[in-house]
C-alpha cells in the first residue's frame, strides 16, 4: 500500500507547473475484446490494462480521481525518508502531490531532487509502471491459449491459472470434441459429435453429472447422483422412463389415447387437484384424509336384490350436501327427496328393517302433527299376544279416577284448547288405586339427561277401559229394564 511523506520547508528549492485536466474518463481493458469504460470526454481519460477488471471496478476509480487535482512539481535537496517509494504522496514547501521522481544523494544528509513532472514529461522522460501494472503483466503471463495442429488432428486450448479454467477443442476426421472444465468449482462439461453420435455431458461434484446423447433413431436424457439416477430415453418406437420421482409443471396431455389399447399408471397415489376418470378399477378403492387416514371406502361387491354387483360407500360419518338444489335418492321407481324448503318426500312405502325394534321420534324429538287418510293399524293378533285376561273389573277405580282437563300447548302455535289428561295425574290415580306403570302400558315416562322424566301417554290404552265401562254400564241398564218388565207385569196380573 502507496504511503504519505512530508518533507515540509526542508527543501532549497521548490517550483510547480500548470495542473493539467482533471479525470473525466477511466477505461480498463482485460484483453483486446472486452473493456469496461466509464465517464465522458470533458477531461482527460485514464485507460489502463488489467486481466479482472469489472465495470463497477471502473466506476470506483472514476469516483476516486474525479475530484483529485494533479499539481506538477520539482525540488532540489529535499531531505526526503529513507522508506519513501515512488508512488506516495508527498507534502513539500506547502505542496502536496505525488513523488514519481527521486534522485537520491547518499550523503550525510540523504538528500534527493523529487518531482512530480508534466503528462509528458511522465511518459517521456520519466516512465514508470505502478505496482498494479506490474501484477497486471505477471498475471497475464497465466492466462495463455494454444493451437496445435498435425496431419490427423487440430487442438485450440486456452488456460486461465487465475480462475482455474481450461478449455479444448478437438477435431480430427472422425469426432469433434471440446470440454470446459473449472477446477475451483469441480464442475466440467464435454461435448463429442461423431458421424452416428451426438454427446453432452456435465461433470458435477461427489460422481454427480447429466448426460444427453442422440443417434439416429434415439434420444437419451439422464441424471446421475451416486447411486441415484433418472432416465428418459425417446426410441423410434416408444419411450422409457425411469426415476425415482417425476415432476411434470403445466397440463401434460395425452392425445388419441384407445381405451381397448388402456392406459396403466401404476404407483402408490396420484396427487392432483382434479382428476377425471372414465372408469375405476378395484374391489376396494380408499379415501383418504389429509394425513393419510382412511376416512371413507368404497366397495364393489355382489347385490343380494339385484344379479349383478352392488356399489357400497363406507364411513364413519357420511354427510351428503346439496348447497342450493334438493337432494334426490331413487332406486327404480321408488325414491327420497330431500327440499331445499326443508321437506322429505318419499315416493314408497317407508318400512323399518327389523319388525317391532324402532321408534318414530322420541320423548325430546317429537313430530309436531301427523296426518293420515286412514286410522292408526295396531298389532291385535292372538297369536302376538300372552297372559290374555277378560275382564277389567280391578282398573275401575282407576278409571274413576281420572281427572279430564282442558288445556293449551305452552310451545303451539293455533292457541286452540285441546281436551285430555294430565300423565302426573294419571300416575297419581295409579298409585292411589294400588297400580304401577307395569299394569298400566298408558303411562310413558321417558329419563331425561338432567335426571328428571318427560311424560307422555298412549291414549289408546284408554280405549279398553272405555269399552268395559260402557258394557258394564249397558248390562246395568240392561238388569233394570229386565227388572222394570218384571214389575210392570206383576203389576198388571
Amino acid at each position: 500500500m502507496l504511503g504519505k511523506v512530508f518533507v515540509g520547508s526542508r527543501v532549497s528549492k521548490l517550483d510547480t507547473g500548470t495542473p493539467p485536466e482533471r479525470v473525466s474518463r477511466v477505461t480498463l481493458a482485460v484483453d483486446g475484446d472486452s473493456v469496461y469504460t466509464v465517464g465522458d470526454d470533458t477531461g482527460r481519460t485514464v485507460e489502463k490494462r488489467l486481466p479482472w477488471a469489472t465495470q463497477a471496478m471502473a466506476e470506483s476509480v472514476l469516483r476516486r480521481l474525479q475530484g483529485v487535482t494533479y499539481l506538477p512539481f520539482s525540488g532540489e535537496d529535499a531531505l526526503l525518508d529513507p522508506a519513501a517509494e515512488i508512488g506516495d504522496g508527498v507534502t513539500a514547501g506547502g505542496v502536496y502531490s505525488v513523488l514519481a521522481k527521486a534522485d537520491v544523494t547518499f550523503d550525510g544528509l540523504y538528500s534527493a531532487d523529487i518531482a512530480a513532472p508534466g503528462g509528458d514529461e511522465v511518459e517521456d522522460e520519466y516512465p514508470y509502471k505502478p505496482r498494479a501494472q506490474r501484477e497486471s503483466e505477471r498475471e497475464m503471463a497465466k492466462i495463455r491459449s494454444q493451437i496445435l495442429k498435425t496431419a490427423e488432428s487440430i487442438t485450440l486450448r486456452v488456460e486461465n491459472e487465475i480462475d482455474g479454467l481450461r478449455g479444448e477443442l478437438t477435431l480430427t476426421a472422425e469426432r469433434l470434441a471440446a470440454e470446459i472444465e473449472n477446477t475451483a468449482e469441480g464442475l466440467s462439461s464435454r461435448l463429442e459429435l461423431t458421424a452416428s453420435n451426438f454427446q453432452v455431458q456435465i461433470n458435477g461434484l461427489n460422481n454427480a453429472y447429466s448426460n444427453i446423447s442422440q443417434t439416429v433413431d434415439s434420444i437419451s436424457l439422464g441424471v446421475f447422483n451416486g447411486s441415484d439416477s433418472s432416465t428418459i430415453t425417446l426410441y423410434k418406437n416408444g419411450i422409457a422412463v425411469q426415476s425415482q420421482n417425476i415432476t411434470f409443471t403445466g397440463a401434460v396431455t395425452f392425445n388419441d389415447l384407445d381405451g381397448s389399447a388402456g392406459t396403466i399408471i401404476k404407483g402408490g397415489a396420484i396427487d392432483t387437484d382434479t382428476l377425471r376418470v372414465h372408469s375405476l378399477y378395484g374391489d376396494y378403492i380408499y379415501i383418504r384424509d389429509h394425513y393419510g387416514g382412511i376416512a371413507g371406502t368404497i366397495y364393489a361387491t355382489s347385490s343380494s336384490s339385484y344379479e349383478g354387483e352392488k356399489f357400497q360407500l363406507q364411513s364413519a360419518a357420511i354427510d351428503l350436501f346439496a348447497v342450493a338444489g334438493d337432494l334426490y335418492l331413487h332406486s327404480g321407481r321408488t325414491s327420497i327427496q330431500i327440499t331445499n324448503g326443508g321437506d322429505i318426500q318419499a315416493a314408497g312405502n317407508f318400512i323399518p328393517e327389523s319388525d317391532a325394534r324402532y321408534t318414530l321420534g322420541s320423548s325430546w324429538f317429537r313430530w309436531r302433527d301427523v296426518y293420515a287418510s286412514n286410522s292408526q293399524i295396531v298389532t291385535s293378533d292372538r297369536e302376538q299376544k300372552k297372559d290374555v285376561g277378560y275382564g277389567l273389573e280391578r282398573y275401575e277405580a282407576f278409571f274413576d279416577a281420572l281427572r279430564p282437563v282442558s288445556y293449551r300447548l305452552i310451545d303451539g302455535q293455533s292457541g286452540r284448547t285441546h281436551l285430555g289428561l294430565i300423565a302426573q295425574d294419571v300416575e297419581q290415580s295409579l298409585t292411589d288405586c294400588g297400580l304401577t306403570d307395569m299394569d298400566f302400558a298408558g303411562l310413558i315416562r321417558s329419563p331425561r339427561e338432567d335426571g328428571g322424566d318427560d311424560y307422555a301417554l298412549r291414549y289408546g290404552e284408554f280405549i279398553a277401559l272405555l269399552i268395559a265401562r260402557e258394557q258394564n254400564l249397558t248390562a246395568r241398564v240392561q238388569n233394570l229394564t229386565d227388572r222394570v218388565a218384571e214389575l210392570e207385569r206383576r203389576i198388571a196380573g
